[in-house]
């Protein structure tokens, strides 16, 4: 947990916060059944309201591809360059942070563009 406080007290003075992690907190919704590609829900409610209260407003996570979102907390996950299942295609994310918010978009290597326009 304190890496919650930390976030919290940067929060104070920041206008958005966002965090990283390794395992997504949920896939589309807070409120969706416990598997093995979501944390426990019991600990998803206690960190994602920690969360959202340190004025976090994206999850980075890893392990798969996909965007969910609950309230004010978007979680954004990208999954490794190597092939994870027949259903998703590897690829990456690119991550533009200004005074606006964040804007991200994923591109799958078989469609990754030759050069990199950030006016996304």
């Amino acid at each position: 947990m304190a890496g919650i406080k930390a976030l919290r007290s940067a929060g104070e003075s920041a206008t958005t916060s966002n965090s990283f992690t390794e395992h997504p907190w949920f896939r589309r919704s807070i409120d969706e059944g416990n598997d093995i590609d979501n944390i426990d829900s019991n600990s998803r409610q206690e960190i994602a309201s920690k969360l959202v209260e340190a004025n976090a407003k994206y999850v980075f996570a890893g392990h798969l591809n996909g965007v969910g979102k609950d309230k004010e907390l978007e979680i954004i996950q990208t999954s490794s360059l190597a092939k994870t299942d027949d259903e998703e295609n590897p690829g990456f994310r690119v991550v533009k942070v200004d005074q606006k918010g964040v804007v991200h978009k994923f591109f799958a290597l078989d469609n990754s563009p030759v050069e990199l326009n950030l006016e996304f």
